[in-house]
């Protein structure tokens, strides 16, 4: 069995592009990355969005809600850009 480097960190992609390309990184080299995105949707789209939140899982959630407070105390590293 080989183990991937960042085996069991807890990443946190709640940004734009930016945000989501370094996590897409770290996600492939073994983190576990969760983007959150708002009700509404996520801001990337078409192939931006399947390229950069390959790998990641997605979840819709509102700024302040309690699910997204424990998301972040869980957290290891937290992405955010515009």
């Amino acid at each position: 069995m080989t183990q991937r480097l960042l085996e069991g960190l807890r990443v946190l992609d709640l940004g734009g592009e930016p945000a989501a390309r370094a996590a897409r990184v770290l996600g492939d080299l073994g983190a576990s990355v969760t983007r959150v995105v708002p009700p509404e949707g996520d801001v990337l789209t078409g192939n931006v969005a399947r390229a950069w939140n390959a790998g990641k899982q997605v979840i819709a959630c509102a700024a302040g809600a309690a699910q997204l407070d424990a998301l972040l105390a869980e957290a290891d590293v937290v992405f955010d850009s515009p």
